[in-house]
């Protein structure tokens, strides 16, 4: 139970969301896991987020506010809260959504469990805008032996991506700072199962609120950014870009060859293009899956 006696870092990166963040912050300080600390930046907000997150602060000592005195983009100010993290473990949440009282020790149970394990989130709940539940996003489980075959492999399932809300070592999180680009959240998974395994655990819950702010469509997505925007323009071929070529930069173990991550980073590319791209609709679905089959075993 050493796991339980380590500092749990939560960083909430928030901008004009004060009448839901008091919620995820709750949820917080509303862990089993005794040692958690909630560290919170504000990104210039212009509504009452700061008289929430002081009041919030004064009360707790585990809340951690920073307010940034311009608005520095969202990238930035999700940097900005990994960065300040004082905990050994490190995750995100967005402010709008929340976690069972259990997430942090559960995921902390599976983390030490296995050494080669880095990173792990429980199951994701979706709701809309009213709280409604909508589904259960599916699981991610990415269990291969090699980096490689890792990254192809999550590539080859990802979709909503809700492990990025997961629980990771902060110095393994702090490898690879979220970039700012289309696919910036596949980037950091994708950096993440190039160090161990990423694992989702049943035995917790994340909720997650969908459909609101900028993720209600790429152009707002584009615009909070700050990107050129054509890419809102060809999204699906931008993130397909994006998240391929960045194995090319990204932290991989020593010692991997360049061969072995340019090898990656085309089968990558492959793999999303076929599967993701607008240019799928070329392909009927059976030799896409088929396709999608082939291009994550070959790195086997």
């Amino acid at each position: 139970m050493a796991a339980h006696n380590c500092l749990v870092s939560v960083g909430i990166p928030t901008r004009n969301r004060s009448s839901l963040l008091a919620r995820a912050l709750e949820s917080i300080l509303a862990q089993d896991h005794a040692r958690v600390e909630a560290v919170v930046s504000d990104n210039a907000s212009t509504d009452d987020t700061e008289a929430v997150c002081r009041a919030l602060a004064g009360r707790d000592s585990r809340v951690r506010y920073t307010r940034q005195p311009q608005n520095i983009g969202a990238t930035a100010n999700f940097n900005a809260v990994l960065a300040a993290a004082r905990g050994d473990y490190f995750m995100w949440l967005s402010d709008d959504d929340w976690l069972d009282a259990n997430y942090l020790s559960a995921c902390l149970d599976v983390l030490k469990a296995g050494a080669g394990t880095s990173m792990v989130a429980g199951v994701c709940r979706l709701y809309d805008e009213q709280s409604t539940f909508l589904r259960d996003d599916p699981p991610t489980d990415v269990t291969q032996a090699t980096p490689a075959q890792r990254v192809l492999a999550y590539y080859a399932t990802v979709g909503y991506n809700s492990i990025f809300y997961g629980l990771m070592p902060t110095r393994l999180a702090r490898l690879s700072p979220m970039r700012n680009m289309l696919a910036n959240d596949w980037v950091l998974v994708a950096t993440m199962a190039l160090q161990g395994q990423v694992l989702t655990t049943q035995a917790t819950r994340v909720h997650r609120t969908v459909g609101v702010g900028a993720s209600r469509s790429v152009r707002n997505v584009v615009h909070a950014l700050g990107l050129p925007a054509w890419q809102a323009r060809v999204p699906r071929l931008t993130v397909t870009w994006n998240a391929s070529r960045a194995l090319l930069h990204a932290s991989w173990p020593d010692p991997t060859p360049r061969a072995t991550r340019v090898r990656t980073a085309l089968l990558s590319f492959l793999i999303l293009f076929v599967r993701y791209s607008w240019f799928r609709r070329l392909f009927p679905r059976p030799l896409r899956a088929a396709l999608t089959r082939r291009f994550a075993a070959a790195q086997s």
